[in-house]
Order: structure tokens, then C-alpha cells, then sequence
């Protein structure tokens, strides 16, 4: 049996061993079942790498963040982007985001309708608070 080197091919040395894990895990979930099976009989030395797959630059997909990382990514507000209901999926029961989805959000007509009745139901609310406070008595401190 063929042994196969299942070093990270990014090549970078400081890479903490758990991102590569979840590199793979992200892979092989994406691959359909004929692939997986491949990649299987391959890792474990039934089968050899193909040379046109051996060449290929690794292309991983995005990987899935956190609201705050993606928040600190884009310069924005965490809240700002919860606000925002920015496009997830359910990891592990937590929502992750993947930043192209964000950003493709961002620049679409659905989000540009949402930022406009947020910033109306806004305006709506301050003239409300303006007009609820000018309806108050104000007090008079010649009058105790």
C-alpha cells in the first residue's frame, strides 16, 4: 500500500492543525458520494492520484464565520448585519455565514428595500419619541 501525504497543501507552516481538519471536513462534504468514494480508495492506497487532480491548485470553499468575524471582515457592526438579517445556514445549530454571501446581500435590491423600511420605521420612531416628549408639561422651578 501506497502511503499519501495528507500535509496541507496552502503549504503554510503557523496553520493551527484544526483549520486544515476543517478545510477537509468542508471538502468532503461538498464532494458527491462517487467523489468521496474516490478520495477514500485513494487515501487509503487502492488507488492512485490522478495526474490531472495531482496538478490542480487546491480551490477549498469559502469557509463558514462567525457574525462577529464577518463584522470585523466587512468594518461593520455585529448588530448592524443581525439587523440587516444577512443570509446564514445552521452549523451545529449556531448560524455561520460565508463572507461572498454577505456581501452579495449587501449590494442586492433585497437588502437595499430592508435598509430603507429600517431607516422609515427609525425615522418613525424618533418623531414619535420628539412628539411624546413636546406633550409633556415641562416643570417650573419657580413653582415647587
Amino acid at each position: 500500500m501506497k502511503k499519501h501525504d495528507l500535509t496541507s497543501r496552502s503549504g503554510s507552516p503557523g496553520r493551527r492543525p484544526a483549520t486544515d481538519i476543517e478545510e477537509l471536513l468542508q471538502v468532503a462534504l461538498l464532494a458527491s458520494p462517487d467523489r468521496r468514494a474516490q478520495a477514500l480508495r485513494v487515501l487509503l492506497g487502492e488507488e492512485e492520484l490522478p495526474q490531472a487532480v495531482a496538478a490542480m491548485p487546491a480551490r477549498l470553499p469559502e469557509p463558514y464565520l462567525t457574525l462577529k468575524e464577518v463584522a470585523a471582515r466587512l468594518n461593520l457592526s455585529a448588530s448592524s448585519l443581525w439587523r440587516w438579517r444577512v443570509p446564514s445556514c445552521d452549523l451545529g445549530g449556531r448560524p455561520k455565514y460565508r463572507l461572498a454571501e454577505v456581501e452579495a446581500y449587501l449590494s442586492s435590491d433585497t437588502f437595499r428595500r430592508r435598509a430603507a423600511a429600517l431607516r422609515a420605521e427609525r425615522r418613525d420612531q424618533t418623531s414619535a419619541r420628539k412628539s411624546a416628549r413636546a406633550d409633556l408639561p415641562v416643570p417650573n422651578a419657580a413653582n415647587p
